[in-house]
């Protein structure tokens, strides 16, 4: 397949994804560590739980589960505030952590949602899976801010991966950031005509082996050649998109 470099950010997608918190590795503890983290008192009769999240990087990916936590005090907190969380605030120092005067973009873009999908940069891109936004999204991942079952569909499928192939076959966040839904990831369900609603069903509920062909199908493209053809048409849709008379 020939490669483009010409993969736009398009303004629909903005804020849709990043990539995953860089956190000391000092911050991360296990399982057993944290429980007992947890069930400790502090003098001012809080919880640690106030301040410890459960946390999933790239090396999870692998895992049927993972059991690790994060030290993660919330944006504004002040050092007097978090020296009140006595066990996390001694790790949290030892570790060289850094409280921050605002939440990042991310971090504020799953807040607003119950989960989100992740996929390991650098690799394949049908790896997207769905964390609960308890979940802090770690080192080495692509975060994609979405609860939508259509969207995810999109990104699982063969479509998508033929987008990224296209635009250099490792997954990065800007492959997301530029590429040309059927229709822009803030359209509403009101705002879909009855067609698009009953192919986003489809495509939601199509099984793996049927996907690739749900998500073209709401496109409109039921007769695509090959991948380069699919390709070509992502292409001249990111472009259409992106084009200053269309905004």
């Amino acid at each position: 397949m020939k490669r483009s470099t010409a993969a736009r950010p398009l303004e629909g997608n903005a804020g849709l994804a990043f990539a995953g918190a860089r956190v000391p590795k000092g911050l991360i503890v296990g399982g057993e560590n944290a429980r007992r983290m947890r069930a400790a008192r502090n003098r001012h009769g809080k919880p640690n739980s106030d301040v410890l999240r459960r946390y999933f990087d790239a090396s999870d990916t692998r895992r049927v589960a993972s059991d690790r936590w994060v030290v993660d005090f919330p944006a504004d907190t002040t050092p007097e505030e978090a020296s009140l969380y006595e066990r996390p605030w001694r790790l949290f120092e030892r570790a060289g952590g850094v409280l921050h005067a605002r939440a990042d973009p991310m971090r504020i873009a799953i807040a607003r949602l119950d989960s989100f999908l992740v996929a390991p940069l650098g690799r394949a891109p049908r790896g997207f899976v769905r964390m609960d936004s308890a979940t802090l999204p770690g080192a080495g991942l692509c975060v994609v801010a979405t609860d939508d079952d259509f969207l995810a569909a999109a990104l699982k499928s063969g479509v998508f991966e033929t987008w990224v192939a296209a635009h250099g076959g490792r997954l990065r966040v800007r492959h997301v950031t530029s590429f040309p839904f059927p229709w822009p990831p803030r359209t509403g369900r009101s705002e879909l005509t009855r067609a698009q609603f009953e192919l986003r069903d489809a495509a939601v509920r199509a099984s793996t082996e049927d996907l690739d062909a749900a998500v073209a199908a709401a496109y409109g493209w039921r007769d695509i050649a090959d991948e380069d053809d699919l390709a070509e048409r992502l292409r001249a849709l990111n472009s259409a998109r992106h084009s200053p008379a269309r905004k």
